[in-house]
């Protein structure tokens, strides 16, 4: 016969056994989660009793192990993911229209030069940054002189940049040449822009480019768009007469920086 009092001391005996351990987790690297009770543990695995198996788990392929008491063991950290360097801001970009007359020498057969070169030279804040050579003789143009009329068409049309400059080869358009220049060395921000033709002088090792017709304008490169600036030729009274060359400091260079981009329709003549 189970007495009142029998029955009270069962209750309290059940209270008193210890209830059922919390789970354990162990968090594998790859991200997964497995949930249950470590039976044993040694320095290279970790025996996990799950509710449909028991599964042996290497520690190298463990990140953390979270205990029944709630206390977290790191086994293997987490790689730090490296921050992605900062993309750079695109290089200014330089485009230069020439229009107009082309620019010209001729000398007397018997005193020309040993290398009648022409070159024009683009310099920014007085560093050069490019140049085109025509070493091209144009014979046709005054018959019985050395003549040389600058062109972009001579052989050397790709030009020379300075180092770290991205340099284009030339595009004609009609009634202009665009000459193309990546500047990754230059700030988006107001520069002196100069252009100028220039003569060889001397020969061998001697010899040296001297400028005979000069410009220069204040421009501001753009940083979202190639900046566009048109260098305007005219040849003013600039000829060939009694086997000289005159009225050379008459040749107009003229530097203007258009609003527009290369992708805004030009207006036709």
């Amino acid at each position: 016969m189970i007495t009142k009092t029998t029955t009270t001391l069962a209750i309290v005996a059940l209270l008193l056994l210890p209830g059922p351990a919390d789970p354990e987790v162990v968090w594998l690297r790859n991200g997964d989660r497995l949930t249950g009770t470590i039976l044993s543990e040694t320095r290279l695995a970790v025996r996990l009793k799950m509710p449909f198996a028991t599964i042996l788990v290497p520690k190298a392929r463990i990140e953390r192990l979270v205990r029944a008491d709630g206390k977290e063991e790191v086994l293997n950290a987490p790689a730090e993911v490296p921050s992605p360097s900062p993309t750079p801001p695109p290089a200014p970009r330089l485009v230069l229209a020439v229009t107009g007359d082309s620019f010209w020498r001729a000398w007397d057969k018997k005193s020309a030069p040993a290398d009648p070169s022409l070159r024009l030279e683009v310099r920014i804040d007085e560093e050069p940054v490019a140049s085109w050579t025509d070493s091209h003789l144009d014979p046709e143009d005054l018959p019985g002189a050395t003549v040389n009329t600058f062109a972009f068409t001579s052989g050397d049309e790709a030009g020379a940049a300075a180092p770290g400059i991205l340099l284009l080869p030339p595009e004609t358009q009609r009634g202009r040449v665009l000459l193309k220049m990546e500047l990754p060395n230059v700030s988006a921000a107001p520069h002196t822009l100069r252009i100028a033709y220039q003569v060889k002088e001397g020969s061998g090792d001697g010899s040296a480019w001297r400028e005979v017709a000069t410009t220069s304008a204040s421009i501001a490169l753009r940083a979202d768009a190639p900046t566009l600036v048109t260098l305007r030729q005219s040849r003013g009274e600039m000829e060939f007469s009694r086997k000289r060359m005159r009225g050379m400091e008459t040749f107009g260079l003229e530097l203007t920086a258009d609003e527009a981009t290369l992708d805004t329709p030009r207006p036709r003549p």
